[in-house]
């Protein structure tokens, strides 16, 4: 009996083991971007970005931080942006960071929404501090509205 409930102990043991280990080799990284996007045309245009983590399954994307909505007459607009992330997905060693803009820097102020795919991050890494310029482009998805974050690219 004793050497039953030892080996039905075993796996239970295990388990608080690996348990143990995934939460202290749980990583946290902070995030901040900076930059300026710019627009040619000269008009009022409006810009709105938002910064993705995608993992292997979409449902499961993150979103880092957002930028809200700003309009100027301007050439372009200075954004800054902090964010973190604690992790990615099971076995995956990096984050995959894309940047996503909105923007109504177009004829008849249409909405675009452009897709950037930044670095590749390990997720050991504490502090993330990058520089991004962005320019505005019709070479992009024509969307409804600023606030569709669900549609893919």
């Amino acid at each position: 009996m004793a050497d039953m409930r030892a080996a039905l102990l075993r796996p239970l043991q295990l388990l608080l083991i690996l348990a143990a280990i995934g939460i202290t080799t749980q990583y946290r990284t902070n995030i901040r971007i900076h930059g300026n996007v710019t627009c040619e045309r000269d008009q009022r245009w409006c810009t709105r970005m938002v910064l993705m983590e995608y993992d292997s399954f979409k449902m499961l994307h993150d979103k880092v931080e957002e930028y809200g909505v700003k309009c100027t007459t301007g050439s372009y607009v200075p954004f800054e942006m902090n964010g973190k992330q604690e992790g990615d997905g099971l076995l995956d060693n990096f984050y995959e960071l894309h940047m996503w803009i909105f923007h109504s820097c177009a004829e008849n102020g249409n909405i675009w929404k452009q897709e950037h795919k930044l670095n590749l991050i390990p997720v050991s890494t504490t502090n993330v501090n990058l520089q991004q310029d962005y320019a505005t482009t019709n070479k992009a998805v024509g969307v409804k509205s600023f606030f569709l974050d669900d549609e893919t690219i």
